[in-house]
């Protein structure tokens, strides 16, 4: 595999513009550093968090399958990235607006500070958990050197989110344009090299936020190659292909429900998993991902969850997509950060007459095959100013040649990484 399984998430987020460069967390991709590995342990608390974003992982996940940008289109999403610059980004907002972020992010439960110590846990303590698996997280704030961050702001998001701030000369589009995107190139290992052009970087444009989100895991048990063959895959509008289809026959940890079944490919040590779900014969896609929820997803883990022997199958993937996630948020609820009248960035920078979100969109790419994943997903936001059991002795047959969807999770916390669908052949 050339790109040896790894996982990259980047979010940038933009306000009045900020530039925003965050040095990564945790350990060189490149170089095997072995450490004491330490289970991610969450508080009571946290785990309801846990439980709200992964709410949000499935709502942003519908979101995008019903949207007109998707067009049937294979896709990959990281909601956790986007969870993490939105939450920074909330410690600048207010009233109505803050409240919005909150409850779509799936945290109404709990306060900004509650979210700032979820994000700071999560960052500085998932790398630790697997010494085959790199985790690392990385956050910037890149602001118009005509603006300044207000104290608190700096503090909380430099405290919490170890964000790199740098300020930098907006009139110089150009050179706005190229440190974007070589932070984006860079933490991205090179995946998404480009995140935003030149018309995109407007006069009124007062920050960037940014975040990244790596992962790199190599299965704990490899596919072999010689299994791989070229094999039939209907896709969501009844079109076919051949694909390379990797194969095992092996004790699996699977799970299932009345409608969809679903089966564990663990990385290392077992800390994290991709999930490979499977809607049943004759169940339509729109229909399974309907019934698929937080709390429907937390009750099949752990109430069906048990080693069968499988015969599986899935095709090798290398799936890329773009995504405006500005009407998706609006859907969700978050509405007042958008709109240049009613958005409350009250706490955030000095200098501005007001600040909105004027730009959030994702790129995203996952490659998976024998060895493992790669992918990566580099999300930018413009802040403006203003103004059924198997119980037989015959293998079950887990052949992933029709659409079916994926996620990877550290299975301590439950917390959700990644997620997508492969709907085309």
């Amino acid at each position: 595999m050339k790109h040896t399984g790894k996982i990259l998430c980047i979010l940038a987020l933009a306000v009045p513009f900020v530039w925003a460069s965050c040095e990564k967390i945790g350990k060189d991709p490149d170089k095997k550093e072995e450490f004491e590995e330490k289970p991610l342990v969450l508080t009571r608390s946290e785990s309801q968090l846990v439980k709200g974003t992964n709410s949000f992982t499935f709502n942003l996940f519908k979101e995008a399958l019903a949207s007109d940008q998707h067009n049937g289109r294979d896709i990959i999403v990281s909601p956790l990235s986007a969870s993490f610059v939105l939450g920074a980004l909330n410690n600048g907002a207010t009233g109505e607006t803050s409240q919005e972020i909150t409850d779509v992010l799936g945290f109404s439960d709990g306060t900004v500070e509650d979210i700032n110590a979820f994000c700071r846990k999560i960052m500085r303590e998932s790398g630790f958990v697997d010494n085959d698996v790199v985790v690392e997280m990385a956050n910037a704030v890149m602001i118009n050197r005509n603006y300044g961050l207000k104290e608190q702001f700096e503090d909380k998001i430099v405290t919490y989110y170890d964000a790199y701030i740098e300020s930098i000369d907006f009139s110089d589009v150009d050179g706005v344009v190229k440190r974007v995107n070589d932070w984006c190139n860079t933490h991205s290992g090179g995946l998404i090299p480009r995140i935003i052009e030149k018309e995109e970087v407007v006069p009124s444009t007062v920050l960037y936020a940014l975040n990244s989100l790596y992962f790199k895991g190599e299965w704990k048990d490899k596919f072999k190659e010689e299994h791989t063959r070229k094999e039939v895959f209907t896709g969501i509008n009844g079109s076919q292909s051949r694909l390379d289809m990797m194969s095992r026959h092996d004790n699996m940890q699977y799970y299932y429900t009345d409608t969809w079944s679903c089966v564990s490919l663990p990385y290392g040590n077992g800390s994290f998993s991709m999930y490979v779900i499977l809607p049943d014969e004759g169940v339509a896609f729109n229909d399974f991902i309907a019934s698929l929820d937080s709390d429907v997803w937390n009750d099949v883990l752990t109430s069906t969850g048990k080693y069968h022997e499988v015969s599986f199958k899935m095709p090798k993937l290398d799936v890329e997509c773009s995504f405006d996630l500005i009407e998706m948020m609006e859907a969700l609820g978050m509405k007042k950060a958008f709109s240049p009248v009613e958005a409350e960035f009250t706490e955030m920078c000095t200098g501005a007459a007001g600040i909105y979100l004027g730009l959030l969109k994702q790129k995203s790419r996952i490659i998976v095959d024998e060895s493992g994943t790669e992918a990566a997903a580099v999300t930018i936001g413009g802040g403006l100013d203003w103004a059924p059991p198997h119980s037989g002795k015959e293998p079950i047959l887990f052949h992933a040649d029709r659409p079916f969807a994926y996620l990877i999770q550290e299975n301590n916390t439950g917390t959700i990484y990644f997620i997508g669908a492969k709907l085309r052949p």
